[in-house]
C-alpha cells in the first residue's frame, strides 16, 4: 500500500526544511500497527528516510468522535487536537529527536478538504506496552534519564504509560529508550517551584512504576538537583524535601489484597504502582 503526502495543510505551521520530502514522495505502508484514542499507526519505508512511522487520522472519521468518550474531541478542533504534538517536537523538545525522542519529518494533508491529516516520525521502535513489567533496573535507569531531558526542557508529559516508551535495538544487539505521546503534554516553568514540583512528582510517578520503590522518597527526590537548578533558592527549595509527605491514604490488607487479584501493584509499604 502507498500513501502520497503531497502537501501541508494549508493552516498548519510545517518545521523547518530539514528534509528531501517533496510533491512526489511516496511512502509503502508496511504494517498496520494500531488504532488510538487520535490516530491510526502505520509502519512505512520512504526513500529519503528508510523506515518511519505514519501517524492518520481521518478527520471524517475519527476514534474520539463519539461525546460520550473521555478523550472525545468535537469535529471543529480536530485539526487542532491532530496537530498539539508537533508543537513540543518542533519548540521544546526539538533538540532531543533523534536521541530521546524520534525525529520529526511533519505534518501533511491528502484528500478533499485536507480529509486526511498524516504525522511522519522516525520508527523508534516498539512499545514495551501499557501492562504491568518487571525490567532490569539499568532499564528503569534508561527510562528514567528519558523522562529528565524531556523535564528539564520544561515539559511534564502528563500521559504516563508504557506504550509512549519506545524500545529499538540496534546492530550491535543494544537497545535504545525513546519517548513518545506528547497530546497531552504541558509547559512547565523550571524557574517555578510549582512547575519544578510538577516535573517531580512526574520522574517519582514514572520510578515509582518501573522501579516499584517509593519514587517520592526524599533521598530519591533529592538526587535530582538539576531540577531546581533555575529556583532563585535552590538550596531552600532542597531543604524543604526533607519535610515532603505523601498522603497515600490508608488501605485495609483486605482491600489491598482485593485490588491487587484485579491487576494492582503495590510496594512493600502500600504505595500502589499500577
Amino acid at each position: 500500500m502507498t500513501a502520497d503526502i503531497s502537501h501541508p495543510p494549508t493552516d498548519i505551521q510545517t518545521p523547518e526544511p530539514q528534509s528531501a520530502i517533496n510533491r512526489d514522495q511516496i511512502i509503502t505502508l508496511s504494517q498496520y500497527v494500531h488504532e488510538g484514542d487520535l490516530w491510526d499507526f502505520w509502519i512505512g519505508n520512504i526513500e529519503c528516510y528508510g523506515q518511519v512511522i505514519l501517524k492518520v487520522v481521518d478527520t471524517f472519521n475519527y476514534p474520539c468522535s463519539d461525546p460520550k468518550l473521555d478523550e472525545y474531541v468535537p469535529y471543529q478542533q480536530i485539526t487542532t487536537e491532530a496537530t498539539r504534538e508537533q508543537n513540543f517536537y518542533n519548540g521544546p523538545l526539538r533538540r532531543l529527536q533523534g536521541t530521546v525522542i524520534p525525529k520529526y519529518f511533519g505534518i501533511f494533508s491528502s484528500g478533499r478538504k485536507n480529509r486526511y491529516l498524516a504525522m511522519l516520525l522516525e520508527f523508534a521502535g516498539w512499545s514495551i506496552g501499557s501492562g504491568y513489567i518487571e525490567m532490569h533496573e539499568n532499564w528503569v535507569d534508561d527510562i528514567c534519564e528519558a523522562y529528565k531531558h524531556i523535564h528539564l526542557c520544561g515539559i511534564s508529559q502528563r500521559d504516563l504509560d508504557g506504550r509512549h516508551i519506545l524500545v529499538h535495538p540496534n546492530e550491535n544487539g543494544e537497545y535504545r529508550i525513546r519517548i513518545v505521546g506528547f497530546r497531552h503534554a504541558k509547559h512547565r516553568k523550571l524557574t517555578d517551584e510549582t512547575g519544578v514540583t510538577c516535573l517531580l512528582e512526574e520522574a517519582a510517578a514514572i520510578r515509582s512504576r518501573y522501579a516499584m520503590v517509593d519514587g517520592m522518597e526524599p533521598s530519591i527526590m533529592k538526587a535530582l538537583p538539576e531540577y531546581w537548578a533555575q529556583l532563585d533558592d535552590p538550596e531552600d527549595f532542597r531543604a524543604e524535601l526533607d519535610d515532603l509527605v505523601v498522603d497515600r491514604g490508608y488501605l485495609p490488607p483486605e482491600v489491598i489484597a482485593h485490588n491487587q487479584r484485579r491487576g494492582a501493584v503495590y510496594t512493600h509499604d502500600g504505595l500502589r504502582i499500577l
